[in-house]
């Protein structure tokens, strides 16, 4: 099978988010798989002086086509009006247009395949704020649409969101296949080698906000420092809301560490003592998952993808319960002093992380795409 894959570099660069982890695994890995020709559609403006992508993006060693000067304008100009078509520049015999992001550039000639990660912009409780953030998720709904009419395929990382987008935006359920995510190299290399577990130090990811339970985390945090327990709070990443944000300014037990690189972030959840990941909506939700290959219990969210992706490996709570911290809080104590306990739910989670290999993923991209063929 000849696959001809339209990556948008921005994303993919390191360090990158979600989407960008998704696009670069899944590539490399049917790379690696060595049963089909895949060659990368990019930009002029994405590529250096040798025509490769740039030293930090993990798919420089892929075979490149520069099928357009700018990247970003075609994205544009795509999602605006359906053009351009990239005909003239895939290679002969391209049995595929696949796109590991939501992004869809029409073709005559071959059929197209799109990811959706996740049916948030037709959630009717996640709406946008404000009138300029309305309307430019009015604008990408209409264009997600208008990419799922063309498209012959489209991927999705989850159960859960496949069942969001078939509900939400009336797919066929037989259009939709949900391919999953897998684990970073970086992750599995350090889930092989040991860690000194620092038994007072709960991670949060995702920063304080409230579509990621920052609320909860503050309450979980304030429920500890009046039980006047040792139990220190690293919430990493964000942007965080400004509210949340001056709350947690008056919690000597919870540290807002910001961004950090992938190699540090490893380490601060390989030693903690749990993470928490009170997330209120997640397509897949990776970070229980990593935590899990790290041999951290988890303390996450009963919402959305997460119950079905931790397949029971995990202690779940109710984010909007007046009990939540309560909740969250007597879990931080049993895996304090219940060794059996947490050796249980550690041993649970390597089994759950261990399923999640992105050439499981790439598999199912291949078998997906020849079925359809």
């Amino acid at each position: 099978m000849r696959l001809a894959a339209f990556v948008d570099t921005r994303r993919t660069l390191l360090p990158c988010t979600g989407v960008g982890r998704h696009t670069n695994g899944v590539l490399l890995a049917l790379a690696a798989l060595g049963k089909d020709h895949l060659t990368l559609l990019t930009g002029a403006d994405q590529t250096e002086s040798d025509g490769r992508l740039p030293q930090n993006a993990p798919l420089r060693a892929l075979p490149a086509v520069c099928a357009m000067r700018s990247a970003r304008r075609t994205e544009q100009w795509a999602k605006v009006s359906g053009l351009p078509l990239l005909d003239h520049a895939l290679p002969a015999g391209t049995d595929w247009i696949y796109s590991p992001h939501d992004i869809l550039i029409a073709s005559r000639k071959a059929p197209v395949a799109i990811t959706f990660h996740d049916a948030r912009l037709f959630e009717p409780d996640l709406s946008a704020r404000g009138a300029k953030a309305h309307a430019r998720d009015a604008f990408m709904r209409s264009w997600m649409r208008r990419a799922a009419d063309k498209a012959r395929i489209i991927f999705t990382v989850s159960d859960f969101s496949k069942a969001r987008l078939v509900a939400l935006m009336g797919l066929d359920p037989d259009k939709v296949v949900a391919v999953g995510n897998g684990l970073e190299p970086h992750v599995i290399a350090r889930a092989a080698a040991p860690a000194a577990r620092q038994a007072d130090t709960v991670i949060v990811l995702g920063g304080l906000r409230r579509l990621k339970g920052g609320d909860v985390t503050l309450a979980v945090a304030e429920r500890l420092l009046a039980d006047g327990a040792a139990t220190h709070i690293v919430s990493i990443g964000g942007p965080d809301d400004p509210e949340l944000a001056a709350r947690a300014a008056g919690l000597p037990n919870l540290t807002r560490a910001g961004f950090l690189s992938d190699s540090d972030l490893v380490e601060a959840m390989a030693g903690a003592v749990a993470l928490l990941f009170p997330s209120r909506y997640e397509g897949f939700g990776m970070p229980p998952i990593e935590a899990m290959a790290l041999g951290i219990p988890v303390i996450a969210a009963d919402r959305a993808s997460l119950p079905q992706i931790v397949e029971g490996a995990a202690i779940l709570i109710d984010p909007d319960s007046k009990n939540a911290a309560e909740q969250a809080v007597a879990a931080l104590h049993r895996l304090r002093y219940d060794e059996t306990w947490r050796a249980d739910l550690v041993a649970r989670g390597y089994r759950v992380a261990r399923q999640h290999t992105w050439e499981c993923v790439a598999e199912r991209v291949r078998t997906a795409l020849l079925a359809a063929s």
